[in-house]
């Protein structure tokens, strides 16, 4: 602020009115104004009463008036000393014109400009700069100045300054930076399609050499009745390797709930190879669950598995050859057909294969799930067209089958199709099965008939995971005719089977017992409870005992007691185990993936992972050139332009006065005295980061966020996740590079300040950093949708209110520790030293270079801000590096039960 003046109307007349060893003058008792008008400013001059007795020399101002004496400098300077409290350092004695006329003149300092008889000192004014505080020069054309310039600033090639200027009057850099960031990336992306052309018509080369391959291979012999499609023949090719095939059983499989719930009770059947089993029931029956406990994704309380003979936990410890296909088509939707299937197959099949084998792999997958001529289509969205929901059911089954895995397991893959791509994607999963002695289990809802007779075999649950039938899926309508459930033949023609028996288990109906040859002994009309009832009958039919009380029991008496003390004892030792022992060895086993303990299949390495993951995130990121443009260097061109004009318009820093003349301040305004009487750039580059780091935070927040459950998905596959995480930073890093560039340009179309730009950009940069490594933490801690908005809130958290200049550290002593993990508060110290600390603290140019220019110890000790740019980033870039770790721990240690 501009200090008030009023006063020495008052100060400098109270010393001329004091009488010491000698007679004070009173010819000159006061200041007034008056106007230099070959200068066109205002400045405090002597009176002409006091310029008739001395002149106060160039360079210095005399405020104290004359003073008379008999007795010499040394009187005088006693005088000066004790009314007026000099600083001998910077003041000296003056003699006048009249022998024994005295008055004392003190340095002005760099920055000020004080001509000839001054009374006190002021800042060179704008448009002039001020070599010494005895000089003062027109700011020449091509230079601009500011107040308290010590010399004019050179305009840069891309700049306008007329004479006289005290900013640039106009400037095409920031224009020139976004044109030629442009072209750069016109460049780029034209050579990065051409690279895409160039695989696209080698992965067509492919498929035809192998069409060609399976047309002369299917041609029919003598003994042959009709030649083979070409794709009956890729199918039947899938099979590539010689690995012994699965043979799954299991018995009384059972699963209790720690609130003591039972929500599997005891189903026993098996899943053969070479054949697909169907598994129906109601809602609540476990479908999915009978299939998550014989894979390992979730743990049995009882029951016994066993594989090819010998008994095992689940199939956990074969987890590289189980392969399980989503209910929902959980895919990128911006990648095509044939992306997806090919990150699938290099990150599952075994690292051994040959390129060339691994594929021959894809395109015979493809080949086989008919989707060769769709496979440099993009899936699509809700926002962008892509192929259809059958044609995305196949391309989730054939990212699975891809892997050549050798047990199947699928939750509800036909729902959401029409009859007709349900049947012929049965059809081909039965006929896959077959010929490559894959063991095949499917969880189905409401199938047509020509779907569900594509199945060898059939389970069949109810409420609670109680067995109503496993067998084979031909028998299924000969048993329901034997316990008293005949589909009547005027339904058979609109009603299915399969839609018939999910009626009758759902309670539609009660059994024939006359024309039943399994019946209950105590059931009658009455008492028919289709809960327990059709559990009761399959024990009958299989001519076990019948199930035991508990499973016919409803939960509510399952649960009776629940809350006893051993179960009680029995749940907290469960907590304890799951957080203390099981989780942090979970998180372990993630973060620190070792290799594959399936020796016949190892998978990729963490750099081969990372290299697939890089590749795929970069076609994500940089799918087209207009996108790229429009969604990144012109957006956040906008935003700096944008901050640069809510900024003021003449940015400056002024220092405080000297130090004698706040000596005669109030006690109360000496502070104000001593202090910067001007620092708009630290205000106006806080602001700029708060936005910046919310702006960016939004935007990355899709990185992570949007993705969660295509991760989920493959990190249950062994995903190496700490590759998978730094190669999708790394594909951000181009991005967030350019981003800080563009909102540079876009800043400084109306910000000057003496800051470099490489400075600038450094600490846009770093900002933006922080605001992607923001946007990834937010997304792994909250809902995708709210990120954008709790980044703000983020933003204003850790650049305001823990900037180190709006709630400085001065204040609060204490929690100075959550100022050293603020990225913005290292990054506005950096800035500090960079616009206020380094041009104005010491004179930058010129024959004075070096001298003081402004006292900044008073603003550093405000906001202790001590280091230099350098050092201020360096720290912030540690503290990013805390958050880069905190992201990848997570990512990793979150949603853990969607990863197995």
């Amino acid at each position: 602020m501009k200090a008030c003046w009023w006063w020495w109307w008052v100060l400098v007349g109270l010393p001329a009115a004091r009488a010491v060893n000698g007679s004070v003058s009173a010819a000159c008792p006061a200041l007034t104004w008056s106007e230099v008008v070959e200068k066109s400013t205002l400045v405090y001059k002597l009176t002409d009463a006091c310029a008739a007795l001395f002149e106060c020399p160039a360079g210095s101002y005399c405020a104290a008036g004359a003073y008379v004496t008999e007795f010499g400098a040394a009187d005088a300077l006693d005088y000066f000393t004790d009314a007026w409290s000099v600083d001998t350092s910077r003041c000296a004695v003056v003699e006048g014109f009249d022998e024994g006329t005295y008055s004392y003149a003190c340095d002005c300092g760099f920055g000020m400009w004080c001509g000839s008889n001054t009374a006190l000192p002021r800042f060179c004014p704008a448009d002039f700069y001020c070599r010494t505080p005895a000089t003062i020069n027109e700011c020449r054309a091509g230079h601009y100045c500011k107040e308290g310039s010590t010399f004019g600033r050179r305009c840069n090639f891309l700049q306008t300054c007329s004479k006289k200027s005290r900013r640039p009057d106009d400037s095409s850099g920031s224009i020139v930076v976004f044109v030629v960031l442009t072209v750069l990336a016109f460049f780029s992306f034209k050579i990065y399609e051409s690279h895409k052309a160039k695989e696209r018509d080698k992965a067509n080369t492919e498929m035809e050499d192998y069409l060609d391959h399976v047309r002369a291979s299917a041609r029919p012999r003598r003994d042959d009745k009709r030649a083979k499609t070409p794709r009956e023949g890729a199918t039947e090719a899938l099979n590539t390797t010689e690995e012994e095939s699965f043979f799954i059983e299991f018995k009384d499989l059972r699963l209790t709930l720690p609130n003591g719930v039972t929500i599997m009770r005891g189903p026993s059947g098996s899943f053969r190879p070479g054949r697909t089993t169907a598994i129906m029931g109601a809602s609540g029956a476990g479908k999915t669950t009978i299939m998550n406990l014989i894979s390992g994704k979730v743990k049995k309380t009882s029951g016994t598995i066993l594989v090819n003979g010998t008994e095992a936990e689940s199939l956990a410890a074969w987890k590289s050859r189980v392969a399980f296909v989503p209910q929902e088509d959980i895919m990128h939707r911006s990648l095509t057909v044939l992306d997806n299937v090919t990150f699938s197959a290099y990150m599952r099949l075994p690292r051994t294969w040959s390129e060339t084998r691994k594929r021959d792999m894809i395109v015979r997958t493809l080949i086989a799930l008919n989707l060769d001529e769709i496979e440099h289509s993009t899936i699509g969205d809700e926002y962008e067209r892509g192929i259809s929901g059958g044609q995305r059911k196949r391309v989730n089954v054939a990212m699975e089958l891809v892997a050549d895995p050798k047990v199947l397991f699928m939750d509800e893959p036909t729902s959401g199709l029409d009859s007709v791509s349900a049947t012929e994607l049965v059809q081909t999963v039965r006929s896959t099965a077959e010929k490559n002695v894959l063991t095949v289990a499917a969880v189905i809802h409401s199938p047509g008939p020509a779907a569900f007779f594509a199945f060898h075999d059939f389970i069949l649950l109810q409420t609670g995971g109680r067995p109503a039938y496993v067998g084979p899926m031909a028998s299924v309508e000969a048993y329901f005719r034997e316990i008293g459930f005949t589909q009547p033949p005027e339904r058979r023609e609109i009603q299915p089977l399969a839609d018939y028996i999910m009626a009758v288990v759902a309670g539609e109906g009660k059994p024939d017992r006359q024309s039943a040859t399994i019946a209950l002994d105590d059931d009658d009309d009455d008492g028919w409870d289709p809960v327990t009832g059709f559990h009761r009958l399959w024990h009958a039919k299989l001519g076990i005992a019948p199930p035991a009380k508990d499973d016919d029991a409803g939960d509510k008496d399952v649960a009776l007691g629940q809350f006893g003390v051993l179960r009680l004892k029995r749940l907290a030792g469960d907590v304890i185990h799951q957080w203390c022992v099981s989780y942090p060895r979970t998180v372990f086993r993630h973060l620190c993936p070792s290799s594959s303990k399936d020796a016949k299949r190892p998978t990729p390495t963490g750099l081969e992972t990372f290299g697939l993951c890089f590749k795929r995130a970069c076609e994500q990121q940089y799918k087209t050139l207009k996108e790229f443009v429009l969604g990144t260097l012109l957006v956040f061109f906008i935003i700096g332009a944008f901050i640069a004009g809510l900024a003021p318009a003449n940015l400056n820093v002024l220092g405080g006065y000297p130090l004698d003349v706040c000596d005669k301040q109030y006690p109360q305004l000496r502070g104000t005295c001593l202090d910067l009487q001007q620092n708009s750039y630290v205000s106006a580059l806080q602001f700029s980061g708060f936005i910046i780091v919310a702006a960016s935070a939004a935007v990355s927040a899709s990185t992570f966020g949007a993705e969660q459950p295509i991760y989920w998905r493959e990190a249950s596959t062994n995903l190496n996740t700490p590759a998978y995480f730094f190669a999708k930073v790394c594909a951000d890093a181009p991005v967030c590079f350019c981003s800080a560039l563009a909102v540079t340009a876009g800043y400084l179309t109306g910000f000057v300040s003496p800051m470099l730009f490489g400075h600038l950009f450094a600490a846009f940069l770093e900002l933006l950093i922080f605001g992607y490594l923001s946007g990834y933490f937010l997304s792994f801690v909250l809902p995708y949708s709210s990120v954008a908005l709790a980044g703000v809130g983020w933003s204003v958290f850790w650049c305001l209110l823990f900037g180190g200049t709006t709630t400085v550290m001065s204040d609060n002593r204490e929690t100075r520790w959550v100022w050293a993990l603020s990225p913005g508060r290292w990054v506005n110290e950096g800035l500090f030293y960079a616009s206020t600390i380094y041009p104005y603290e010491k004179v930058r140019e010129g024959n004075y270079k070096g001298e003081d220019l402004f006292d900044m110890s008073r603003q550093k000790q405000e906001y202790l801000f001590f280091l230099t740019f350098d050092q201020a980033l360096s720290w912030g870039a540690l503290s990013l590096l805390i958050l880069l770790l905190i992201d990848l721990v997570l990512i990793t240690a979150t949603k853990l039960d969607k990863k197995v």
